[in-house]
C-alpha cells in the first residue's frame, strides 16, 4: 500500500499518456478476443470430422462467371474424386432488400453426399427431393422470421429474372452456416431458361490428403483442353467470357447511333428496324443465348 500513492501521482501526471496507454490496452483486449473466438468457430468446424474434404471450383474470371455443365464430368473423371454437386448464389431477398441472407439453388440429388455436414430429418429431406419448388431453412433463419415447416415464401429478384417461389419442406442443422435457404437448380434453370450454366462446383474428394492434387487437376483442365487440341471444350469456357465482350461493344454502337440521330425520325426508325433485325438473328433475346453447337 506504500506504494499505491506514487503510483496515482504517476498515473494521471500526464492523462495523454494514460488514456493512450488504456485505449491500447482496450484495443488489444478487443483483438485477442476478436482472435479467440475466430478460432472457436473453425475448431468447432473442425471438430464435426466433416466438410474438411471439400473443395469449391469456380470461375477464375470472377465470382458472378458461369461454368458449363460439361466441367462436371471432367471433375468426375478425376482420380480422388467421390463426388460433384452443383450450386449457384441467386442473391435474392425476402420482402424488403434489409431482409437479407445467403440464397442458393443446389443440385438437390448430390447435396447429401457432398454436404454430408448438414443435418436433415430424413423425411424432410425426402420432402425437400420430391417438391421442385421445396427448400431447406438454416435454423437461425426459422427463428429470425417465425417460418414453419409448410410454409410458403417468395425470394424477390435482384440478379436472376424471377421470383422464387418456395415450400419450406425442412429445417438443416449445421455447426457454422446457420441462415441460409438452400432450393433445387432444376427450378432455378426452369425460371432463367438455361440448364448449361452453374456458379459452382461443390467437389467432394475422397481422401483430405488428396485435396491439394484434386485441386492442381480441376485447374488444369482449361490447360489440358489446350494441349490436346479440344477447342470444343475451351469454346465451352470461354463463351460467356466473348458473349459479354460481343454485347458491351453491341450496346455501345447503339449508344452512339441513338445520340447521333438526335430527333430525326427516319434516323430513329432506321435504327429500330436495325434492333428488329439482330433479336430476329439472335434466337429472341436474353434466353436464346448459349455457347456454340448447344
Amino acid at each position: 500500500m506504500k506504494y499505491f500513492k506514487l503510483i496515482r501521482r504517476n498515473l494521471f501526471r500526464n492523462k495523454l499518456r494514460t488514456v493512450l496507454t488504456l485505449g491500447l490496452m482496450f484495443f488489444i483486449f478487443i483483438l485477442v478476443s476478436t482472435l479467440l473466438a475466430i478460432q472457436y468457430n473453425f475448431d468447432q468446424y473442425s471438430d464435426a470430422g466433416e466438410g474438411t474434404n471439400r473443395l469449391a471450383t469456380q470461375s477464375a474470371v470472377s465470382l458472378a462467371t458461369p461454368l458449363p455443365y460439361a466441367m462436371e464430368q471432367k471433375i468426375r473423371q478425376i482420380p480422388g474424386v467421390a463426388d460433384v454437386c452443383k450450386v449457384q448464389w441467386i442473391g435474392a431477398y425476402y420482402k424488403y432488400p434489409r431482409d437479407f441472407f445467403a440464397n442458393f439453388a443446389i443440385d438437390h440429388d448430390h447435396m447429401a453426399a457432398v454436404f454430408e455436414d448438414y443435418r436433415v430429418d430424413p423425411k424432410e429431406f425426402a420432402a425437400f427431393q420430391k417438391d421442385r419448388q421445396g427448400a431447406l431453412v438454416g435454423t437461425e433463419l426459422m427463428k429470425r422470421f417465425k417460418w414453419k415447416i409448410g410454409q410458403r415464401i417468395t425470394l424477390k429478384r435482384k440478379i436472376f429474372p424471377y421470383d422464387a417461389e418456395l415450400v419450406i419442406r425442412g429445417v438443416y442443422h449445421h455447426p457454422v452456416n446457420t441462415s441460409a435457404v438452400y432450393y433445387h437448380m432444376d427450378y432455378h434453370n426452369h425460371m432463367v431458361g438455361d440448364y448449361s450454366m452453374t456458379g459452382n462446383f461443390w467437389v467432394k474428394v475422397k481422401d483430405p490428403k488428396q485435396m491439394s492434387s484434386v485441386s492442381q487437376q480441376i485447374d488444369a483442365l482449361y490447360d489440358l483442353a489446350m494441349q490436346e487440341k479440344d477447342f470444343a471444350a475451351v469454346v465451352e469456357m470461354q463463351w460467356f467470357v466473348t458473349e459479354q465482350v460481343e454485347e458491351e461493344k453491341s450496346a455501345r454502337d447503339i449508344i452512339a447511333k441513338l445520340e447521333f440521330a438526335g430527333n430525326d425520325a427516319r434516323a430513329l426508325l432506321e435504327i429500330d428496324r436495325e434492333l428488329g433485325a439482330r433479336a430476329g438473328l439472335s434466337g429472341g433475346g436474353p434466353r436464346g443465348g448459349g455457347p456454340p453447337g448447344r
